[in-house]
């Protein structure tokens, strides 16, 4: 965990004018003395409320009514860090890709590998698929299927509906076949069941 971070938020001036622990306009953007990107920045601040709820509580607090004697409104953080330690979205059920397939000569740990080296789905674009429409959803699945089926099937002669892609709440969904390739976008994880 970052120790900055982690100062800066603990310290009893933490409310002091222009050195606010938390970003005033979105608690999901990084504020002055954070180092690292956006993406990093939820990780961080996730894995501090996850060590210290009850201080986060208080300061969470803190947060909402300094942004109201100022004049702003405040944001709920909207990721969390599960007692396994990975980083999920708070209420998201679409929580790991699957990408499956009927084809045993498809390679799924070689896809795993380039899906998570390439740019189809990243933190930002997960988080777009979260706050997307059911139909806008659909629509983001069918784009990567595409994808998918395209890098899969680049030496093949034929373009056959072998990939389906679909989201899965957990891993129990899974046939246990060895068939399906689970990605956890927000942790940048695979699993192949």
């Amino acid at each position: 965990m970052d120790k900055i971070l982690e100062e800066k938020i603990l310290d009893e001036s933490r409310w002091e004018d222009g050195k606010e622990c938390l970003n005033l306009d979105n608690i999901h953007i990084a504020p002055y003395y954070f180092t690292g990107n956006r993406e990093e920045w939820i990780s961080e601040l996730a894995t501090f409320i996850f060590l210290y709820p009850r201080e986060w509580d208080c300061i969470q607090k803190e947060y909402v009514q300094y942004l109201k004697e100022i004049g702003k409104s405040s944001s709920v953080f909207k990721y969390e860090r599960t007692d396994e330690g990975e980083l999920r979205r708070i209420g998201e059920n679409d929580i790991l890709l699957c990408i499956s397939t009927s084809d045993i000569h498809i390679h799924l740990n070689e896809v795993a590998e380039w899906f998570l080296e390439s740019d189809i789905m990243d933190f930002d674009s997960y988080e777009r698929y979260c706050n997307s429409s059911d139909i806008v959803r659909r629509e983001i699945l069918q784009h990567i299927t595409e994808k998918v089926t395209e890098h899969v099937c680049s030496e093949r002669k034929t373009n056959e509906d072998i990939i389906r892609v679909t989201f899965a709440a957990d891993y129990a969904e899974s046939c246990f076949e060895g068939k399906e390739l689970f990605i956890d976008i927000l942790n940048r994880t695979y699993l192949i069941l």
